[in-house]
């Protein structure tokens, strides 16, 4: 196996031995833990993983920092809302092209093409969660057709539905 196949397997290893209900920490620590057991081992694939977890918490963490620079936008309504004013734009090389990495910048200062494709970067992020909200409410509905159910997947059993895979009615 590869490493990034040997690091999956670990992952769906973890996954499949922890609850549902499990945190995002316990899932992250016994994650680690797998890891480290086979780093012990001297597996390559394990370190190299383990390398790459901290350095993208250790991004994703600078990220947020950096995203803390908020601002206000008044609306024309008269409402007053918080609107970051840094975001994650491509990286570009000497040369204009992408280097694969994201480097923070605040929005006033990008060029008129980053700033466009930041506003559809999101208008497919507000998409893709309006689809997840309507995929919600329409198993919320469940609740009303199966009272007795005390969760949504206790519902979808009975309905005869696959939490993991269902099609939305037309």
């Amino acid at each position: 196996m590869s490493g990034v196949e040997d690091f999956q397997e670990a992952r769906k290893r973890v996954h499949e031995s922890l609850p549902w209900g499990a945190s995002t920490a316990e899932l992250g620590r016994s994650l680690i833990e797998d890891l480290r057991e086979n780093e012990a081992r001297n597996e390559r694939w394990a370190a190299e993983a383990l390398d790459g977890l901290a350095l993208r918490d250790a991004g994703r963490s600078m990220k947020e920092y950096r995203r803390t620079a908020q601002g206000t936008v008044k609306l024309r309504s008269g409402n007053t809302i918080v609107c970051p004013q840094v975001f994650s734009v491509p990286e570009r090389d000497a040369d204009g092209k992408k280097t694969g990495e994201y480097v923070p910048m605040p929005w006033a200062q990008l060029p008129w093409p980053e700033f466009n494709a930041l506003i559809e970067s999101l208008e497919v992020q507000r998409d893709s969660i309006s689809a997840h909200v309507a995929a919600l409410r329409e198993i919320k509905r469940l609740q009303d057709r199966y009272p007795q159910t005390e969760t949504p997947g206790q519902a979808c059993a009975l309905a005869g539905i696959d939490p993991e895979a269902f099609e939305l009615p037309a």
